[in-house]
């Protein structure tokens, strides 16, 4: 017998709702073990079969046990291997289950045998050894519960305050784009954060100035048009052609005639590039290569592109 001493363990505690739960530790399972042995022999009907459990014994299989510990069934299998290894427990399969003996019953549980007088323990109850519910009680103890040594009080410490998922903070340049933008409840804020950062600091002002002719388009679509993703208006630079017919109509209002600026032109030619042919501003002109292209000859001279000849 252990010079530690033994406690006296209900075993109820195994489905008292403050304590289950959760998958159980090693111990618990072990402990588990112990408390569902058969305390003097008993039958038991195992796949349909019976059989005498004797003191120590307990019948079961790797899957119940699964589901009982709330484990993995490879890591019920590898627990019960050292177990014996460990000489703690003994098991002998067969078709009709598993027989698990608990190897020194007697030394976890004595007095409980049913010559045995005493017994404030019995069938409900089991005896164990203070050093194998250590790290028992260990795990059952928060920090929350547990004592305040180094203050000396014996109050417990006041429980950390949960923690909560920080929200992210966007650029204020971003937040008025986004204020601007017609979103809906699918919409990724986030998503079309990672497009914006892409964008350089011209591109991300004339996707903020393009907000007014994309809303008055976005109004002539009729009540079933879905609103394109913001990510999508900004990865795809859909905003040059609604930033070229803002630029054109301040251009008409302020008496200037010339048109469309040369860096709308310039932009938008250059994305025709990168994407090999995805052309922002056919509202407004042909495509670059094209015949009939309302290109300014110089920036399509500085960006080296040579417009097809009528004939081809």
């Amino acid at each position: 017998m252990s010079e530690q001493g033994f406690i006296i363990v209900d075993r109820a505690v195994f489905d008292h709702p403050v304590l289950s739960g959760e998958p159980y530790s090693k111990v618990q399972a072990f402990l588990w073990l112990v408390s569902e042995a058969a305390w003097k022999p008993r039958k038991r009907l195992i796949g349909g079969k019976p059989f005498t459990l004797a003191r120590g014994q307990l019948a079961c299989s790797f899957r119940f046990l699964a589901k009982r510990w709330d484990w993995p069934l490879a890591r019920v299998q590898r627990f019960l291997a050292c177990l014996k290894i460990d000489t703690m427990i003994d098991t002998v399969s067969d078709t009709h289950g598993m027989i698990v003996t608990i190897c020194n019953y007697d030394v976890y549980q004595p007095g409980t045998r049913s010559s045995d007088t005493p017994a404030d323990t019995g069938p409900d109850t089991i005896l164990i050894q203070t050093k194998y519910i250590k790290n028992f009680k260990k795990e059952l103890m928060s920090e929350a519960d547990a004592p305040d040594a180094s203050a000396g009080n014996e109050e417990a410490k006041d429980p950390a305050p949960p923690k909560t998922k920080k929200r992210p903070v966007y650029p204020e340049a971003f937040e008025k784009f986004w204020l601007a933008y017609p979103t809906d409840d699918g919409m990724s804020k986030q998503q079309a954060y990672r497009a914006w950062e892409v964008l350089d600091e011209g591109d991300r002002a004339t996707a903020l100035a393009s907000m007014s002719k994309f809303k008055v388009w976005i109004g002539k679509q009729g009540d079933g048009y879905r609103v394109v993703h913001c990510e999508r208006f900004l990865k795809h630079r859909r905003f040059d052609g609604f930033a070229a017919a803002v630029a054109i109509a301040k251009a008409k209002a302020e008496g200037d005639r010339s048109g469309i600026p040369d860096d709308v032109w310039h932009r938008a030619v250059d994305y025709w590039q990168r994407s090999h042919g995805d052309w922002n501003l056919h509202r407004i002109s042909q495509a670059p290569d094209h015949p009939q292209t309302k290109v300014p000859p110089l920036i399509l001279a500085k960006l080296g592109v040579e417009p097809r000849s009528a004939a081809a």
